[in-house]
């Protein structure tokens, strides 16, 4: 890995930060996740959230690119114990549409989902060293067994209008108490939940695919249904024809 002449390293800290700050270094950090959303990033960016920050009721949606040769890194910088912590709390919404029915009519195939992290048609991404939730247990009213209950996922990776997408690493990453609906099993519900959906235009893109990626070192406690337990962290691959559920190491 290595950074371009273009490259930049941006810095978030709750604790210390101010989205007033340029975030090009450790004492002029950003404060909050929107200020990364908002920049375009290139190859070779890195974006660092400090050790001991809690960004809660916050996302990091990225729809941008790195190359094989510099990726863009999302990772943490600091000397705290504790990994950064995105607690997504039902935020960070986009809409999944697998562009046509499924194999029941039972399963939902389109709809709203809360990602507290998003690689949306992107690649060439890594993600290390966070600890990432996406619960419920604060919305009034909110139950395990609902059926409307909000689709939720720890890390979403989506691919749609961009062909093969390739080189994402999910490394290091604590996910846990992710409170997803526990009837959509095709929707984004989980810790981690990678998903080819049908292109706008096919004929110019070609089917959308996972090229090579790589999950290493992952831990997840917290079903897609939400409360329930899991002591294999589980990925969820789903094309919307089948679903693939494996360990990940």
């Amino acid at each position: 890995m290595h950074m371009t002449s273009l490259s930049a390293t941006y810095y978030v800290s709750q604790r210390t930060g101010s989205d007033e700050n340029d975030g090009r270094t450790c004492s002029t950090a950003f404060a909050s996740l929107s200020a990364i959303n908002r920049r375009s990033l290139q190859p070779g960016d890195r974006v660092l959230l400090e050790r001991g920050s809690v960004f809660y009721g916050q996302y990091l949606h990225v729809t941008d690119s790195g190359t094989k040769e510099a990726p863009i890194v999302i990772g943490a910088y600091g000397t705290a114990d504790a990994p950064p912590r995105i607690d997504a709390c039902g935020q960070g919404i986009w809409y999944q549409d697998y562009g046509t029915p499924l194999d029941s009519p039972t399963h939902v195939y389109h709809g709203y989902v809360s990602s507290a992290v998003l690689l949306y048609d992107a690649e060439h991404i890594v993600v290390e060293d966070l600890e990432i939730t996406n619960e419920g247990s604060m919305i009034p009213g909110e139950r395990y067994s609902l059926g409307e209950k909000m689709n939720r996922t720890g890390v979403a990776v989506v691919a749609k209008d961009k062909g093969v997408r390739d080189g994402i690493t999910l490394r290091n990453l604590w996910i846990h108490d992710v409170h997803g609906n526990v009837y959509d099993k095709h929707m984004n519900n989980g810790g981690i939940y990678m998903t080819a959906l049908q292109p706008a235009d096919e004929t110019a893109t070609g089917a959308a695919r996972f090229g090579i990626s790589l999950l290493k070192d992952a831990s997840y406690t917290g079903s897609a249904a939400g409360e329930l337990q899991q002591a294999i962290p589980m990925l969820m691959i789903s094309s919307g024809e089948q679903s693939l559920r494996k360990p990940f190491f």
